[in-house]
């Protein structure tokens, strides 16, 4: 009896076995086809922490079950954060065939923003590198063929005329704008960066209180605190990278 006791402790005491992406994935979807939605949300969250960028594909059909999942209990604003993570993994993902009909003009105006922010950004004119050219006009030759001019008071030949000075500036080289601001574009986008970064641990630590928490509604709520965490530092981490590379735009304008 004994020995049984002890064997049933070692057993509860034994952690669980930490899933892969793809396995957290199929559970969602059994909880999901159950119309268990709530209990589908930690799942589908566990598997697009648990899916390397590697793997795009994988991590963006958890994105699009977890934007289902929302949109089932009734939370459009983070069914439609998940959709659009979804797009941005993979710009190829695609709904279910039985998704709900509400999901389906959701996803579709989402996939038309991002393209159409994607054709504004091929759109924009890329900053030349190349040297100026020069602006100055460059003096006409003497004419040959004109008869010098009658000068009445002619100047003495002590008095001889510098050739040295040139006729024509140059105009100034420089930045159009003042220096301070690449700088200062640059540690925004370090800023937002820390940031991100931030929030991205305060997500990784709501998702495991969730995954921790002893009841239900309490890991629904810390689900859904980790995935806005979550989405807010990847939509810090993009603003970063935007901002970071006007800042090097800026940088080779004022080279």
């Amino acid at each position: 009896m004994i020995v049984l006791l002890l064997a049933a402790a070692l057993g509860a005491a034994a952690p669980a076995p930490v899933l892969t992406g793809p396995q957290a994935l199929e559970q969602g979807r059994a909880h999901y086809r159950a119309a268990d939605f709530e209990g589908a949300i930690p799942m589908f969250q566990r598997a697009v922490m648990a899916t390397p960028d590697t793997d795009p594909a994988t991590k963006a059909q958890a994105e699009v079950w977890l934007g289902l999942s929302f949109l089932n209990i009734g939370n459009a604003d983070l069914a439609e954060s998940s959709f659009r993570a979804a797009l941005l993994a993979n710009p190829s993902a695609r709904l279910p065939e039985d998704a709900p009909p509400a999901a389906i003009p959701m996803f579709a105006n989402i996939q038309g923003e991002l393209a159409r922010a994607q054709r504004q950004l091929e759109a924009r004119p890329r900053p030349s590198t190349g040297p100026r050219p020069s602006t100055a006009a460059r003096p006409e030759p003497a004419r040959t063929d004109v008869p010098p001019a009658v000068v009445d008071n002619p100047a003495p030949a002590s008095e001889e005329i510098s050739l040295d000075e040139p006729t024509l500036s140059e105009p100034a080289s420089g930045p159009r704008y003042p220096r301070w601001i690449p700088n200062v574009v640059a540690g925004v986008g370090v800023g937002l960066a820390l940031t991100a970064g931030g929030l991205k641990l305060a997500s990784n630590a709501s998702l495991n209180g969730a995954n921790a928490a002893a009841d239900a509604p309490q890991t629904l709520r810390l689900s859904r605190r980790g995935d806005t965490e979550q989405h807010l530092a990847r939509a810090l981490g993009i603003a970063a990278l935007g901002t970071v590379a006007v800042a090097v735009v800026l940088y080779a304008i004022d080279r």
